[in-house]
């Protein structure tokens, strides 16, 4: 939880470089899960998600499409 609790995106880059799992996809999927665990806070869940695409994870449709609708609601 260490991405919840203090910097993103060094949390983030740390998660995805220990974690047992080795097919990013799933690591960006159990990362937002864990969002949504601890606050659902969307800026961070926003952030992460562009951290995936950042290191060339190709998020399903279904991810991307939630994807757009955080962001359009935490940009009102």
């Amino acid at each position: 939880m260490y991405f919840v609790l203090a910097e993103p995106e060094e949390g983030v880059k740390y998660y995805f470089k220990n974690c047992r799992e080795s097919n990013k996809e799933i690591i960006l999927y159990r990362a937002l899960d864990l969002v949504d665990l601890a606050d659902g806070e969307d800026k961070l869940w926003i952030d992460i998600y562009k951290y995936g695409l950042k290191v060339n994870v190709k998020p399903r449709d279904s991810i991307s499409e939630e994807y757009k609708a955080r962001l359009a609601k935490y940009e009102q």
